[in-house]
């Protein structure tokens, strides 16, 4: 079967809700994650799950959301109708870029044949299509410079 491989904040979830735990020194890293129960599910992501799902393609998720998230992120994707078989999220205490960290995930998929992955983060997108990647970039949030410092210079979600 072939893989089409999403993120989900900012693909399938709308965070910003809750970006400005972040926005102010110290920033507020337990309120931020424990309320990505409330975020809003993006239409656009949802739709487009479905539309591989239909085409036949197997769905996984990459994201750089903590492990420890993990029984909220599947209550939510299930919340939304999501599939939640294949879920790699990153390890606690690896505060990695996310560019790195998905790489080397998507990078131990293989050889399964990976048709498509789907992220919102600019630096995680130009690092996978440079390994050989087909991919898209998600472009229905702002990805501002909260969220990028957060995923790329933190390395926490």
């Amino acid at each position: 079967m072939t893989l089409v491989v999403f993120d989900i904040d900012g693909v399938v979830a709308d965070v910003r809700h809750r970006l400005h735990y972040l926005e102010e020194w110290p920033q507020d890293w337990d309120s931020f994650f424990y309320e990505a129960v409330h975020d809003p599910a993006l239409p656009i992501g949802l739709e487009l799950v479905a539309k591989y799902q239909a085409e036949g393609h197997d769905i996984a998720w990459l994201t750089g959301r903590p492990e420890w998230l993990r029984p909220e992120t599947e209550t939510w994707m299930l919340s939304h109708g999501l599939p939640i078989d294949e879920l790699v999220m990153r390890p606690d205490w690896d505060y990695r870029p996310a560019r790195i960290l998905k790489v080397q995930v998507l990078r131990s998929w293989q050889p399964r044949d990976i048709v498509l992955f789907i992220d919102d983060d600019p630096d995680v997108i130009a690092q996978a299509h440079a390994a050989g990647f087909a991919t898209q970039m998600a472009t229905w949030v702002p990805h501002g410079k909260t969220l990028r410092a957060a995923q790329e210079d933190v390395g926490r979600t």
